[in-house]
């Protein structure tokens, strides 16, 4: 197995809506991976193994082994909510692939020690459903504070899915424990299991137009599509493709995905858009999906995810300055 660590950059959860459409190469192929799963668009992308300092979740600089978020008695991340504390599985997640990609960087056991607690935390935490595993959010999440879209506890998302699945390949890589390469098999089952064959729960499916997403936001419309967080789940099916050469199907598809509805999270007058339901914007969010775009195009070495990012650049300057400054 080929051995690559994490380095990071952070997001946690927001919200948004539609407009026009980005042409997608006709010639892709439908795929389904299974009898009972549905079909979906893939175009035959090369992806490309990236060196440490390329990967998503690249630091430059150590973070502080003091958190953000209060610690448990170990040292673990925990997320406040209204007086009471949760394990969130995307803190969980992302405090593990920072403290990973901070250990690469200084050689630091304890940071080492702590990611692994922190994937260890998941793995303890998560729901085992037909063999998949799933990393719960223990509390109700109201999407952009809306009474109409309550996410009752508890509720799963493919963001967590992504980023506990780069985490655990990252870790085996570390460790070779077969405990965090397990996790990672069967975090991936999650990925096969579509909201059109009935699954409960889902975090991915495939749309009308046959194309199919990541959903960070599962619900009964199952329209939201937020776009970070389709993407940051494609990470994670990035580092288990590299890892175990599995997975190259839906990591195809959720990159068509990504070129087939670009123009309609574009918002020519400002930040881009959070999600396709609602008209929420960004400028936080408007700058991880820039870096997000740049990724993919270095994982797949297609300049449209490059012009995609250089697009968004345009349409809210000025861009952050860690961002390559475009010709408008």
């Amino acid at each position: 197995m080929p051995r690559f660590i994490a380095i990071g950059f952070l997001a946690l959860i927001i919200g948004c809506s539609p407009n026009g459409q980005t042409e997608v190469d006709t010639t892709s192929q439908p795929h389904s991976n299974a009898d009972t799963s549905p079909a979906f668009a893939v175009e035959p992308f090369e992806i490309a193994s990236l060196s440490i300092s390329q990967l998503p979740y690249a630091r430059v600089d150590p973070v502080s082994l003091e958190d953000d978020f209060p610690p448990d008695s170990e040292g673990v991340s925990m997320y406040e909510r209204n007086g009471t504390f949760y394990y969130h599985p995307v803190v969980l997640a992302q405090r593990g692939l920072e403290l990973l990609a901070s250990y690469e960087i200084n050689a630091d056991p304890e940071y080492l020690d702590l990611a692994a607690r922190h994937a260890n935390r998941l793995i303890a935490e998560a729901d085992s459903i037909d063999g998949a595993l799933y990393f719960p959010y223990e509390f109700d999440f109201a999407l952009h504070g809306r009474e109409d879209a309550v996410l009752p506890a508890p509720w799963y998302s493919a963001m967590a899915e992504g980023q506990s699945l780069s985490l655990f390949v990252r870790l085996y890589a570390e460790f070779e424990d077969e405990k965090y390469l397990d996790a990672a098999h069967k975090t991936y089952a999650s990925f096969h299991r579509f909201r059109e064959s009935g699954s409960e729960p889902w975090t991915v499916m495939v749309d009308d137009d046959g194309f199919l997403w990541l959903e960070e936001y599962p619900t009964d419309e199952a329209d939201h599509h937020a776009f970070n967080g389709h993407m940051f789940a494609i990470f994670g099916l990035y580092d288990y493709f590299q890892a175990t050469g599995e997975g190259l199907d839906e990591l195809r598809g959720a990159l068509t995905t990504v070129l087939h509805y670009f123009d309609r999270f574009r918002n020519p007058d400002g930040a881009s858009f959070y999600e396709l339901k609602y008209g929420v914007t960004d400028t936080k969010y408007h700058a991880i999906h820039i870096r997000q775009l740049k990724l993919l195009g270095d994982i797949t070495n297609d300049v449209r995810f490059l012009e995609m990012a250089d697009t968004l650049v345009c349409d809210l300057p000025p861009a952050p300055e860690d961002l390559a400054a475009v010709e408008c």
